[in-house]
């Protein structure tokens, strides 16, 4: 995640001074990265290459809720946008929740989320992996 890639001796100073770096994001994304690498004295340019739209779906149903065992969650904008598209979000909280770090962990909670699982990172192998460990212990 972005917090990780800060913290590598690479993208510290004196590394990146007058490096260009280009950051491949969706329409809207986070500044956090590209505002720290041009603090840090690199000169930055996004290319924006896909947009986030909220699909229309129906709500899930109470029934379609009741065989969930989990939810897995890649972004902090798809578990604002599964909220959003629930009729009765709050027949969301009781199912454990796989996040993929802190941040989204913090967005579950604020949620109502009972038990939110954290990934070690948001790549599909971590998430797996968390969803995977949760499963096995929970059965």
């Amino acid at each position: 995640d972005t917090e990780s890639l800060l913290q590598m001796a690479e993208f510290q100073m004196p590394e990146l001074h007058g490096q260009r770096i280009i950051i491949f994001r969706g329409t809207g994304g986070r500044t956090l990265l590209g505002d720290t690498l041009i603090r840090r004295d690199a000169h930055v340019r996004y290319v924006e290459t896909y947009r986030r739209e909220i699909t229309p779906h129906l709500p899930l149903t109470e029934q379609q809720i009741n065989k969930l065992d989990a939810i897995t969650i890649s972004s902090n904008e798809g578990l604002d946008n599964l909220i959003t598209l629930m009729e009765d979000p709050s027949l969301l909280i009781a199912i454990p929740i796989i996040v993929p770090g802190q941040r989204a962990a913090t967005l579950a909670r604020q949620h109502g989320f009972k038990t939110i699982i954290s990934a070690e990172n948001a790549t599909d192998e971590a998430m797996l992996s968390a969803l995977t460990e949760y499963l096995s212990s929970s059965h």
